[in-house]
């Protein structure tokens, strides 16, 4: 697996990637939401305007036998759906991991300084906190304090259950207020959501952020002709190839000989 970050989206494809940041234990009915219902719904209002829409969910994306890989993973997608970027935060910190790969830390040298983060935070600090870009198509939504303390008490009843030290409860504050005075300071306050109820209310508000920066930069009067997006798909499939060249040695050794003679 390669630790390097992925290229950077090229910004005039018509598609539309959605990194989707949170904890995993009590977020998976947001989750569900989200996957089930309001990506199937903005993948149909895209597809009316041509627009490839992905939204990327890791939550079982990776064996629990390779653990380890949860990171490099999380920071290379994140780098494939920029500048879209949603964060759910409930009253739970996350998972940290106990050892950040140097490899890892020679591809994203800012990690060298995050030991004992959580995984959820290195991903919103990649996302976001470190790219002065990206408040303008990056979206929060913090859970109601209550309906989280219920989730908690059901999380509770499972086997293996324990709750998150007093560390992890004041690093999650301290993030939460670094998000607010990220998009504070970006101009985009309102793109930070306080209080949503349950997963059916997040819903309906990523619907309608998404959807309202979607419908702004991919208007339906410019949608492109079938011939148009033919010639688009040409140009990236050979923008794609140019990427890379691989000299093959034997092969210009004989091509050199043979019109030496």
């Amino acid at each position: 697996m390669s630790d390097k970050p992925a290229p950077t989206p090229n910004p005039q494809e018509r598609v539309v990637r959605v990194f989707i940041s949170s904890t995993f234990r009590d977020m998976h009915a947001e989750r569900d939401e989200l996957g089930k219902k309001v990506f199937l719904e903005l993948g149909r209002r895209c597809r009316e305007r041509r627009i490839e829409f992905l939204g990327v969910d890791l939550r079982w994306g990776i064996p629990e036998e390779r653990k380890g890989e949860v990171l490099p993973v999380c920071l290379a997608q994140i780098e494939r759906c920029r500048p879209y970027f949603i964060g759910l935060l409930g009253e739970r910190y996350g998972w940290v991991p106990k050892h950040i790969d140097e490899e890892l830390i020679r591809a994203w040298p800012w990690l060298s300084e995050q030991r004992g983060r959580s995984v959820t935070e290195l991903e919103i600090i990649n996302g976001v906190l470190n790219d002065p870009e990206m408040g303008g198509l990056s979206f929060f939504y913090f859970r109601d304090p209550e309906a989280s303390k219920k989730i908690e008490a059901e999380l509770a009843k499972g086997e293996g259950y324990a709750p998150e030290p007093e560390a992890s409860r004041q690093k999650l504050a301290v993030l939460k207020e670094r998000i607010q005075e990220k998009m504070r300071s970006a101009g985009y306050p309102e793109r930070v959501k306080d209080g949503y109820p349950d997963a059916t209310a997040l819903g309906h508000w990523v619907l309608e952020d998404l959807w309202k920066v979607i419908d702004r930069k991919f208007p339906r009067e410019e949608v492109p002709s079938a011939l148009e997006m033919e010639r688009m798909d040409h140009e990236a499939f050979a923008a794609a190839r140019r990427k890379v060249y691989i000299r093959k040695e034997d092969y210009l050794r004989h091509e050199c000989f043979l019109s030496s003679n």
